[in-house]
């Protein structure tokens, strides 16, 4: 499911309403000892967990997380086609609980094209602790700047990180822990290139750059959510992203 004209009033204006945000998202991905890598959130696609374990938590509950050792073969992979609903190409909003083990440049969650050398969409960490999303175009051609986070994050230290694209406006925002951290501005507003698979941990096996650390309460929603609707959606009941 894709949408045109995806409707927030503003990034700032919050609509605060739980259905509203579960209306919106195309991927629910718990990442923990109950759901494992499945996807909750009703789409329920094709999802292939290799070379992880299961942790603690963001709170400290056991097997409340997935563990990636931080080779390229370990790793989530989401299939997907053109068109479908994590095709999210016009607005679109990621989150995810993040706790970095090893500070080091490495994928977080990115779209991964069938050749090996092309990049796409993509959400990773930096070598001095700063989190970077870049928007790469339908046709292959990226946005610049990408856009990194002002903040810096520790080692071994639960963070709840998020990125939001806006097709109307062109605005690409980094949110750590509910505050905006970095904003950067397209134009004109661009259709994005996501309608390859998904990688979270690790890009392709070629390329050492991996996650080491845990994630948990994936998520990816067809819009751009409010930062209030951010914060709601960490903890609403029905994602069972805790337990």
């Amino acid at each position: 499911m894709t949408t045109t004209g995806n409707t927030t009033a503003g990034f700032y204006n919050a609509t605060g309403n739980k259905t509203s945000i579960l209306s919106a998202a195309v991927g629910i991905w718990p990442l923990n000892g109950f759901y494992g890598a499945d996807d909750i959130s009703g789409y329920n696609k094709t999802v292939n967990a290799v070379g992880v374990s299961f942790a603690n938590g963001p709170n400290g509950n056991p097997q409340g997380a997935v563990s990636f050792s931080g080779s390229s073969s370990s790793y989530i992979e989401i299939l997907h086609t053109t068109g479908s609903h994590l095709d999210v190409r016009y607005s679109f909003t990621w989150s995810a609980f993040v706790y970095a083990s090893v500070l080091d440049l490495c994928p977080l969650f990115m779209y991964v094209p069938p050749e090996e050398d092309v990049f796409s969409t993509y959400i990773w960490l930096t070598a001095n602790g700063r989190f970077e999303a870049g928007l790469f175009k339908r046709n292959g051609e990226g946005l610049f700047p990408s856009a990194i986070s002002n903040e810096t994050i520790r080692q071994n230290v639960w963070y709840y990180l998020s990125v939001v694209y806006e097709y109307n406006t062109g605005l690409l925002t980094l949110v750590q822990d509910g505050d905006v951290v970095n904003e950067v501005t397209y134009s004109p507003r661009t259709e994005i290139a996501t309608m390859s698979k998904i990688r979270i941990g690790a890009r392709v096996e070629t390329d050492n750059r991996a996650f080491n650390g845990r994630m948990s309460c994936v998520q990816l929603y067809n819009k751009a959510l409010s930062i209030k609707d951010i914060l709601n959606a960490k903890d609403i009941s029905g994602f069972g992203c805790h337990f």
